[in-house]
């Protein structure tokens, strides 16, 4: 649970730790690769993968929570087990739960719980599991509906597609053009940890007051497009980092591995941003079904990046690191552009929802 100034911040530090923890794991195994075999890079991968799944497994706490639905002036609002609200009459309320919850003066504190309560890792199966599972499925294929949620995908896809891109080339360019060792490669993922805190800075800290601000010149009234003005600095330091990555590349002869790092760093920077920033707005932009919204976009742009990062060698080999760098750039570019109508088509959608609901 968060207040909307705070939620920046929480997607920040979820997706900013996220990326730390992997640039240390690219720094450490490129040595340990080195030392052994390749193969250690998977079995690496796959131990750490194996204890995450059992921490998880015993760790998490449950996140089911039962609500009761409560009435207040003839309507009544239900929160169900997996976020949705939805705001009843009394009437459809009778209908659909067999009777009218009252909010009375006295209601007593719910009873709070201990992390330790919460954690169970054997519990019976959800009543009507395949049921619910069915609803959330389509719940999901809604989500796809609004405009927000279709460019939040496609801006985090073509960002991590384009970062796929240059981790499968930076190795080779910085071996071959630079004369780096291999086992010395994985420290161009050190530009990383500045990325992450800055991103985390910049899309955390510094993107709620910027919502605030909006919010305040709008009387109070926040809209959640206005999240998208916290993506304007970093998709201008993305595409810089895009054309230096692919310029070093090019001309290695004429310029300094230092390109390859700085070009990797600026364009991972941006990358933080826009994931945060896209996973903030499109849970924001469809609220009626934040959680299905934010399943889309964090898992759907793992499918459409794999476009970019795939065609990358086939372009490289044709047209060279530079060309194949500017044609996933133009597609990088147009898409961001697109954030534009997206401002101004989306309240319009949403108030249409809100009128069919």
């Amino acid at each position: 649970m968060s207040f909307i100034d705070e939620r920046g911040f929480w997607f920040g530090l979820y997706w900013g730790s996220q990326s730390v923890i992997n640039a240390v794991f690219l720094i450490s195994v490129s040595y340990l690769v080195a030392a052994t075999s390749w193969r250690w890079f998977y079995w690496l991968l796959t131990i750490l993968v194996a204890f995450g799944s059992v921490l998880g497994f015993f760790l998490l706490a449950e996140t089911r929570y039962e609500r009761s639905p409560s009435s207040l002036d003839g309507q009544v609002s239900y929160t169900d087990e997996f976020g949705v609200t939805v705001v009843l009459s009394d009437d459809e309320a009778i209908e659909r739960f067999g009777t009218r919850q009252e909010i009375q003066d006295n209601t007593t504190e719910p009873e709070q719980f201990s992390y330790l309560h919460h954690i169970k890792p054997f519990h019976k199966v959800a009543p009507n599991a395949l049921h619910v599972g069915a609803g959330v499925l389509w719940k999901m294929l809604q989500a796809c509906s609004s405009p927000a949620v279709i460019w939040s995908i496609l801006a985090a896809s073509i960002s991590l597609g384009i970062g796929i891109a240059m981790s499968l080339c930076y190795g080779t360019i910085l071996v071959e053009s630079f004369h780096w060792s291999h086992a010395s490669v994985g420290l161009v993922n050190a530009g990383i940890f500045p990325a992450a805190l800055l991103s985390m800075l910049w899309a955390g800290y510094i993107g709620d007051k910027i919502v605030l601000w909006l919010a305040k010149r709008r009387d109070g009234t926040h809209i959640p497009e206005e999240i998208l003005a916290v993506l304007i600095v970093p998709t201008i330091v993305s595409a810089v980092g895009i054309v230096v990555f692919a310029v070093t590349a090019m001309w290695p002869e004429t310029h300094s591995s230092w390109g390859i790092i700085m070009g990797w760093t600026l364009l991972e920077f941006g990358f933080l941003v826009a994931i945060i920033t896209t996973t903030h707005f499109a849970s924001e932009a469809y609220p009626s079904n934040p959680g299905s919204a934010l399943v889309m976009v964090v898992g759907v742009k793992n499918i459409v990046s794999f476009g970019a990062a795939y065609g990358l060698t086939p372009m490289v080999t044709k047209f060279g690191y530079l060309d194949a760098f500017m044609i996933l750039f133009a597609i990088f570019t147009f898409i961001f552009l697109m954030g534009v109508p997206v401002y101004y088509i989306n309240p319009r959608w949403r108030a249409y929802i809100s009128r069919s609901s």
